[in-house]
């Protein structure tokens, strides 16, 4: 379902479907944060997706190549370079934060 709102541009739907899956107990997965990040990219939501990368941090997941590409991409359609360093900065250190 969170992909499903995603795709269809409903990204609040998607994060309340997330949640609803939290408060059932049902633990995030890696694809799960993921699914929500690609609806908040498609958006345009830099707060959010920075959250969301936080979140992923935070359960000890790790941030894949889909999870940084995504951010990457965001930041560079939204013309902050300046986050594109930081985030390759990151990268060549393995220490990613947004």
């Amino acid at each position: 379902m969170v992909d499903a709102y995603g795709r269809a541009g409903l990204h609040e739907d998607a994060q309340a479907t997330f949640e609803e899956m939290k408060r059932l107990g049902i633990t995030p997965t890696e694809k799960s944060h993921m699914l929500l990040l690609s609806a908040y990219s498609k958006a345009g939501n830099v707060a959010k997706c920075e959250d969301i990368v936080n979140q992923i941090q935070v359960s000890g997941l790790e941030l894949d190549t889909f999870v940084i590409n995504s951010i990457l991409n965001l930041y560079g359609r939204l013309g902050q370079l300046e986050k594109m360093e930081e985030v390759i900065t990151a990268m060549e250190k393995r220490t990613f934060c947004s």
